[in-house]
């Protein structure tokens, strides 16, 4: 199990088809060879059995001795040999001595085996040829008068054990082949995966525009794709927001960065009075508390492009909110010999999260 893990996707996909079909064809083999032999012995029993009913029908039993009428029969055909006619017929009495066979047995004689096989069909040899024989009883008021013994060669089962021969020699000739085809088709399916390992290989920090190519069928390959290229467009677009973060990020306190060296270079070229200095200082620390805020707001919003804030949304009067915003601006407002008016006609609700909707209102008023 070890050794297979460590195989390739490939390989191992070529293996499964190459162990699948292997069984498939060990199943197939079996199949045919099962159904093949067990139809030729049916065939072989049943050629025993027509000729043993037969041969029963034409035996008469005159004072509990065997007479075959076929005896007259045999003794007319001349210049048998043992393999001119397939099936072997002879009688035994109850003494187990013999009293009438067929004639292409010749001085040969068929084995009579103990009572246990009666009945049965076994396989034998004569003349250390392989037949099947079928032994019974002959019987007289259910005393056994003798014995009748039927066989033939078993021909058809040599080709039965022909063909179990060239199944066995094809197998690795055919398992050969499998292994072929298995590691030819298990590579073209695989064709996706490595279109898909090239593909990620070329996406970089500073490449991301590449996507992989979607299969023209719409099973897993394809899903797997789709959703590595979704997967690449979020990363394109949160390294994009990225930049541009830091790129705001830059500009916005580049400004007042340099408002306070600025000032503060002008305070050390030359000694200035008391009253000068406090001036520019407070000045300084206005740009730095502006540095606080736009900080503030810049985390604010990197928050929100990580979509890790959580909006707390709930009723707010907008009327008022605007009143209290004009209020904390009121400085800046008689600074700057700005007039508002507040004219409502009636009361406004909306729902959203309160500090949120301020800073954003604030924003508004700080930029006008």
């Amino acid at each position: 199990m070890t050794k297979l893990l460590s195989l390739s996707f490939k390989n191992r996909i070529a293996f499964n088809y190459f162990f699948s079909g292997s069984l498939l064809i060990v199943l197939v083999f079996f199949i045919i060879y099962s159904v093949l032999k067990y139809n030729v012995d049916e065939h072989i029993n049943e050629e025993i059995s027509v000729e043993l009913n037969y041969h029963l029908s034409n035996v008469e039993i005159i004072n509990n001795q065997i007479i075959s009428t076929d005896l007259y029969d045999w003794q007319a055909v001349e210049n048998n040999s043992i393999l001119v006619e397939p099936i072997f017929v002879q009688f035994y009495d109850f003494e187990r001595n013999t009293i009438d066979k067929s004639p292409n047995l010749k001085v040969n004689n068929l084995k009579l085996l103990e009572n246990s096989f009666n009945n049965t069909f076994f396989n034998t040899e004569i003349n250390g040829v392989a037949i099947r024989q079928f032994q019974t009883e002959i019987k007289n008021n259910d005393a056994t008068v003798g014995y009748l013994i039927v066989a033939t060669y078993l021909e058809d089962e040599k080709l039965v054990n022909i063909l179990k021969n060239i199944l066995i020699l094809s197998f690795p000739i055919i398992v050969l082949f499998l292994f072929i085809v298995a590691r030819f088709f298990a590579g073209r399916s695989i064709k996706p995966v490595e279109v898909i390992i090239n593909t990620s290989s070329q996406i970089t920090k500073n490449n991301l525009q590449a996507r992989i190519p979607l299969p023209q069928n719409k099973d897993e390959l394809y899903t797997l794709s789709k959703n590595i290229n979704s997967l690449l467009d979020r990363i394109e677009n949160a390294i994009e927001r990225e930049k541009q973060f830091t790129s705001d990020a830059s500009h916005e306190l580049r400004t007042p960065l340099a408002v306070i060296k600025g000032t503060l270079e002008v305070l050390v070229r030359k000694p200035r009075e008391k009253q000068e200095y406090e001036e520019k200082i407070n000045f300084c620390i206005k740009e730095v508390d502006r540095i606080n805020n736009l900080v503030d707001n810049l985390l604010l919003l990197a928050r929100f492009e990580n979509e890790k804030q959580n909006i707390k949304s709930e009723s707010m009067l907008l009327n008022a909110l605007l009143l209290d915003t004009a209020a904390r601006f009121s400085q800046q407002i008689k600074e700057k010999n700005i007039q508002i008016k507040s004219i409502f006609l009636e009361d406004f609700y909306i729902n959203s999260d309160y500090s949120l909707v301020s800073i954003i209102i604030s924003n508004l008023f700080s930029n006008a």
